[in-house]
C-alpha cells in the first residue's frame, strides 16, 4: 500500500512539475523524481501552515503568470494544475496512516532537496551561461543594430548612388544635348561669321560706292558751280548776242536787198554763161578736130622726113635709078614738100576767125563742126601703112616735131 501510495505521489508530483515551469536542463527520471519530491515538500509545508496546495499564489503559478502572460494559456494551465492537485490529494488519501504519508513526503523531500542543490548548481551554471548569452545577445543586438544602421547607411548610399547614377545619366544626356546644341551653335556661328563677312564686304563695297558717289557729287557740285558761272556768262553773252542779232537783222535786211539785186545780175550772167558755154563747146569741138588733123599731119610729115632721110643716105645711082622711080614716089615727094605749109594755114585762119568772130552765134559753130566732121575723114588717105608709121615714129627725133598750139582753156 505504501509503495502504491508513493508511486501515485510520484506521478502526481511529476504531473505538477510537468505542468509548472521547469528549468530547461531538467530531463530524465531523476529530475522528474526531484521535481515530484519538491512538489510534495511544498504541499506538506502548505498543509503544515494550514494552506491548501491549490492556492493561486503558488510559485508555479507565479512562474506561469510571469512566463505566460497570455490569459487563455493561464486558464488552461490552472485547470490542469487543479486536476493534478486533486490526484495528489487522492494519492495521499490512499495511504492508511499519516505517518506513512509523512514518511513518503519526507523521503521525497530529502530527494528533492538534494536534487534542488544539484539544480541550484546547475542553475548557477545556467545563469552564467544565460548572462553570457544575454551579453552575447546584447552584443549581437548591438551588432544587429550596427548592421541595421550599416544596412540603412548602405541603402541610403545605394539610393544616393542610384541618384548619382541617375544624375550622371541625366548629366550625360544633358551633355549630349549640350554637345548637339554646341554643334548647332557652331554651325550657326559659322553661318553668322560668313554672313558677317558678306556684310563687311558689302559694307566695304558700299563705302567704296559712297566714296565714288561723294567724289562724283563733289565733281557735280564743282561742275554745277562752273555751270552757274557759265550760265551767268552765257546770259551776259545772250544779252550781247541779242543786241548783235538786232544789228545783224538790220544788216540782213540790207544784205537781202543787195542779194536780190545780185541774184538778178547772177541770172543775167548765168544766161550769158550758158551762151558762152555753148560757144565754148563748139570751139572745143573744133579744136579737137584741129588737133587730130595736126597730129595726122605731123605723123605724115615725120614719115616723109624719114623717107627723105633714107633717100639721102643712099648713094646717088645712074639715071637708071631715076628712071625706075615710079609715079608713086613722085607723088610721095610732092606730098612731103607740101605738108610743111598745109597744117598751119587752117590753124591761122581759124584763129583769125575766132578773134574776128568771137561774138558769132551758135549756128556758125555748128556749121564749122559739120565742116570739120566732113574734113576729118580725109586724113587717113594721107596716112601711110601702119608698119611705116611705126618705123617713122621710132626713128624720128623729138626735135623734128612742131610745137602744138595752146588750147583755149590755157
Amino acid at each position: 500500500m505504501e509503495a502504491t501510495g508513493v508511486c501515485e505521489l510520484d506521478v502526481a508530483t511529476r504531473r505538477i512539475m510537468g505542468g509548472s515551469d521547469s528549468p530547461p536542463d531538467l530531463d530524465g527520471p531523476c529530475q522528474e523524481e526531484v521535481a515530484a519530491a519538491f512538489g510534495l515538500g511544498l504541499c506538506c509545508a502548505e498543509e503544515e501552515r494550514g494552506e491548501t496546495p491549490g492556492r493561486e499564489d503558488s510559485p508555479s503559478d507565479l512562474g506561469e503568470t510571469e512566463l505566460d502572460p497570455g490569459g487563455e494559456l493561464k486558464s488552461g494551465e490552472d485547470k490542469a494544475f487543479g486536476k493534478e492537485v486533486v490526484l495528489l490529494m487522492q494519492a495521499l488519501n490512499s495511504l492508511a496512516t499519516p505517518e506513512e504519508k509523512l514518511a513518503a513526503l519526507c523521503k521525497k523531500y530529502a530527494d528533492l532537496l538534494e536534487e534542488s542543490r544539484c539544480q541550484q548548481k546547475r542553475l548557477k551554471v545556467v545563469q552564467k551561461k544565460q548572462s553570457q548569452i544575454v551579453k552575447e545577445k546584447i552584443h549581437l543586438q548591438g551588432e544587429h543594430s550596427k548592421a541595421i544602421l550599416a544596412r540603412s547607411k548602405l541603402e541610403s548610399l545605394c539610393r544616393e548612388l542610384q541618384r548619382h547614377n541617375k544624375t550622371l545619366k541625366h548629366i550625360d544626356k544633358v551633355f549630349k544635348h549640350k554637345e548637339l546644341q554646341q554643334q548647332l551653335m557652331d554651325a550657326k556661328l559659322q553661318r553668322i561669321t560668313e554672313m558677317m563677312r558678306e556684310v563687311e564686304d558689302k559694307q566695304q563695297r558700299e563705302r567704296d560706292f559712297l566714296s565714288l558717289y561723294m567724289d562724283k557729287f563733289e565733281e557735280f557740285q564743282s561742275t554745277l558751280a562752273k555751270s552757274n558761272e557759265v550760265f551767268t556768262t552765257f546770259r551776259q553773252e545772250m544779252e550781247k548776242m541779242t543786241k548783235k542779232i538786232k544789228k545783224l537783222e538790220k544788216e540782213t535786211t540790207q544784205w537781202r536787198t543787195k542779194w536780190e539785186s545780185n541774184n538778178q545780175a547772177l541770172l543775167q550772167m548765168a544766161e550769158e554763161k550758158t551762151l558762152r558755154d555753148g560757144h565754148f563747146k563748139a570751139l572745143q569741138g573744133k579744136l579737137e578736130l584741129l588737133e587730130r588733123l595736126c597730129r595726122a599731119l605731123q605723123k605724115e610729115r615725120n614719115d616723109l622726113n624719114n623717107q627723105l632721110s633714107l633717100l639721102q643716105e643712099t648713094p646717088e645711082t645712074p639715071d637708071t635709078t631715076q628712071t625706075t622711080q615710079t609715079p608713086e614716089t613722085t607723088q610721095t615727094t610732092e606730098t612731103t614738100q607740101a605738108p610743111e605749109a598745109l597744117p598751119r594755114e587752117p590753124v591761122v585762119s581759124e584763129e583769125a576767125d575766132e578773134e574776128e568772130g568771137g561774138g558769132e552765134g551758135e549756128a556758125q559753130g555748128e556749121g564749122l563742126e559739120t565742116e570739120g566732121i566732113h574734113e576729118a575723114p580725109r586724113a587717113p588717105e594721107l596716112d601711110p601703112t601702119p608698119a611705116a608709121t611705126h618705123t617713122t615714129t621710132a626713128a624720128a627725133p623729138p626735135s623734128s616735131q612742131p610745137a602744138q598750139p595752146p588750147s583755149p582753156q590755157d
